[in-house]
């Protein structure tokens, strides 16, 4: 698959959802599973195992943090999508801790006028991501978003196992209220950080 070109294997990512592993750590009112940490690494020992080229990391921190939102309204219907399978869904981020001495970041969000500029790097899975769940860390107000792959310019980069590590960029991008899942205080109560790890 990876001489092919190919970022993830669709057979095995259609049975990773039929078979809910997405669902595992999302709460049973937003149409999860309600079960815990443990439970997800069973199905992430059995997807390493079979060495799967799937984004179950990627998509379950996604949705995850999204189903802990405050504003349900917000994030469900990305949620419900992301869970059936009909969208993917990564996160976009940026960690402090990969800003060495001091180095500002390199994307921003104008919460006036809602707009993000900047660049994001690192970012697995591009190539097949339908949407970005863009977390966004600034000291003024912190925010996270869905962003459409749509509205991102993108720079596929390939690591040496065939993987994919590339960098998203942000030109004057507008981001309606509804893509906004959370801001201020109520970003800094979700598990946003965990999605760096």
């Amino acid at each position: 698959l990876r001489a092919a070109g190919m970022e993830i294997d669709r057979e095995a990512w259609r049975a990773a959802v039929a078979a809910e592993w997405l669902a595992t750590v999302v709460a049973e009112r937003h149409g999860g599973q309600g079960l815990g940490a443990l439970d997800l690494a069973l199905a992430l020992e059995q997807a390493g195992r079979q060495l799967l080229m799937v984004p179950l990391v990627e998509a379950t921190a996604a949705a995850w943090t999204m189903s802990r939102a405050e504003d349900g309204s917000r994030a469900g219907a990305a949620l419900a999508d992301l869970l059936r399978g009909s969208r993917l869904i990564v996160p976009a981020t940026e960690a402090a801790s990969w800003r060495y001495g001091g180095r500002s970041s390199g994307i921003h969000y104008d919460h006036r006028a809602g707009v993000l500029n900047g660049s994001i790097a690192f970012v697995a899975y591009v190539g097949s991501a339908d949407a970005f769940l863009v977390a966004i860390d600034s000291k003024a107000q912190p925010v996270l978003a869905v962003v459409p792959r749509s509205d991102v310019s993108v720079a596929i980069e390939s690591n040496v196992d065939g993987s994919t590590s590339s960098r998203l960029t942000f030109p004057e991008v507008h981001v309606p209220a509804e893509q906004v899942i959370a801001t201020g205080a109520e970003y800094r109560r979700l598990p946003v950080e965990r999605l760096d790890e």
